[in-house]
């Protein structure tokens, strides 16, 4: 059975608002060094599939830099300090889109790339959703809403057809298994 790696030293190398990342020099299970694994460490996110009476699945469109291409995902963002991952979901739901919702479930909690990264995401599927106004966002953000027949949303992520994130993927999916379930 694999064993956990021991820790001999860390440091980090960069620290900011957004994200830390740390070097550890490690010992594994079976007694080899590992120098220099790099760790990054953010905040756990949470991620809302949000669907309309009529099976429209709320997106959103923008710009993402790390990729250097517009996206679209699901509303999501950062968990705040004190934070609970529903909370989150729902500020983000009605800042990113003007969307809010009566019913929630939660879909469950992943680890985003645990080779390298600490941070979770929490995702939830939501339901009865009204129009509660306009956008709220931050100065950086310049977000498109997207209403999407969710049917048709999985058949083109199937083909490969969306530029999508991959935990956006996994929330449709979780999404859409939670609703064969429920019927």
């Amino acid at each position: 059975m694999p064993a956990n790696w021991t820790v001999l030293s860390s440091r980090y190398v960069l620290e900011n608002r957004w994200l830390k990342v740390r070097e550890d020099r490690c010992r594994t299970g079976h007694g080899a060094i590992v120098d220099s694994y790099y760790v990054v460490e953010r905040s756990d996110f949470a991620m809302v599939v949000p669907l309309t009476a009529d099976r429209q699945v709320v997106l959103v469109r923008q710009y993402k830099h790390g990729c250097g291409q517009v996206v679209t995902e699901c509303p999501a963002g950062y968990i705040a300090p004190g934070e609970a991952p529903a909370q989150t979901a729902a500020r983000e739901l009605r800042e990113e889109t003007g969307y809010v919702a009566e019913r929630w479930q939660p879909l469950g909690s992943l680890f985003a790339s645990p080779a390298t990264q600490r941070h979770r995401m929490h995702l939830f599927l939501c339901q009865g959703l009204t129009r509660a106004g306009e956008q709220d966002l931050d100065p950086a953000e310049d977000i498109e809403v997207l209403l999407l027949d969710f049917a048709t949303v999985l058949a083109r992520l199937r083909r490969n057809e969306l530029v999508i994130d991959t935990a956006s993927v996994s929330a449709l999916q979780l999404a859409e298994a939670r609703l064969r379930e429920a019927q």
